[in-house]
């Protein structure tokens, strides 16, 4: 109790503009979370409702390894802008809109047109990660401005993004469950929209850096050839591959082999989704008030 006190002491002395920054960082997690839940739960969701096998649902999943190979192409995102004088807010705002597009479109696109479905999907992919990318590095931007306020712009972030997974997971089943598949891809559609004002007022506070070195594969050499990291490196790889095959076989395992029904899933299976949302920011809370990041 007494460190729910310290901060809320603490968010009372805070500025406004602390707080729309808060603000924008939690919107930017929902965006990040959205269509990163859409491709590893909503998509493959909607797959099991149409008797797909286990086996398409593993190739569908493997859609979502383009998140592991975005750092291919940081250096692009990093050193052009697309459009004005804000790097960071070009990039993200244009992704956003992509996303916008493509998921509205994903809603009116018959499942009998498998090939044009998958297409979507891996370009929602590509621009969630390319988006992913931008935001990182704004919100590093951010945390860099803002020091006295990183923990909780890190806490922002966190909260924005498990309740965007939440809202792909059981959000979307309870939605077709109750409506239909289609009008759950339109509200994540403009879910996307709200987040795309929070980019639209958001300030950008470019960091200047000194380039050392033309070398753009320099730092990647350098991580390299540290010790045992070439063995890190492999275990966070197969894990996140061997995560996300079972993720997508997860939802069909319990409906096919346990038969429960979506409404079931949504409301047991993924209850500790919703316990874990409402419980981590209140552990962190009290682990921020006794250490630093």
């Amino acid at each position: 109790m007494r460190a729910l006190s310290a901060f809320y002491l603490k968010a009372s002395a805070i500025k406004a503009s602390v707080w729309q920054v808060f603000v924008i960082v939690f919107l930017h997690g929902l965006s990040s979370a959205l269509p990163f839940g859409l491709i590893t739960l909503g998509v493959q969701n909607w797959y099991l409702t149409q008797n797909q096998n286990l086996t398409n649902l593993a190739w569908l999943s493997l859609i979502a390894q383009v998140y592991l190979f975005k750092f291919l192409w940081g250096h692009v995102c990093d050193n052009h802008c697309l459009y004005g004088t804000q790097k960071r807010k070009s990039w993200i705002l244009t992704m956003q809109a992509i996303m916008v597009l493509l998921i509205a479109l994903l809603s009116f696109i018959s499942f009998e047109h498998r090939l044009g479905v998958m297409i979507v999907i891996a370009l929602i992919g590509f621009a969630s990660a390319t988006q992913d990318l931008c935001i990182d590095a704004y919100r590093s931007e951010l945390m860099a401005h803002h020091r006295l306020y990183q923990k909780y712009i890190a806490l922002s972030y966190i909260v924005g993004f498990r309740l965007g997974y939440l809202m792909t997971g059981a959000g979307i089943l309870l939605i077709a469950h109750f409506i239909n598949w289609q009008f759950s891809y339109q509200l994540i559609a403009g879910c996307m929209m709200i987040c795309m004002l929070a980019t639209i007022y958001s300030t950008e506070h470019s960091i200047t850096t000194t380039q050392t070195s033309l070398n753009r594969w320099q730092a990647i050499q350098t991580i390299l050839a540290k010790k045992h990291i070439k063995l890190f490196l492999s275990f966070i790889f197969l894990y996140e591959f061997g995560d996300s095959l079972i993720s997508a076989v997860l939802v069909n395992f319990l409906a096919s082999v346990k038969h429960y029904s979506l409404l079931t899933i949504a409301l047991q299976v993924k209850t500790a989704n919703l316990i874990s949302l409402f419980l981590s920011p209140i552990i962190m809370l009290v682990f921020l008030n006794y250490a630093s990041l």
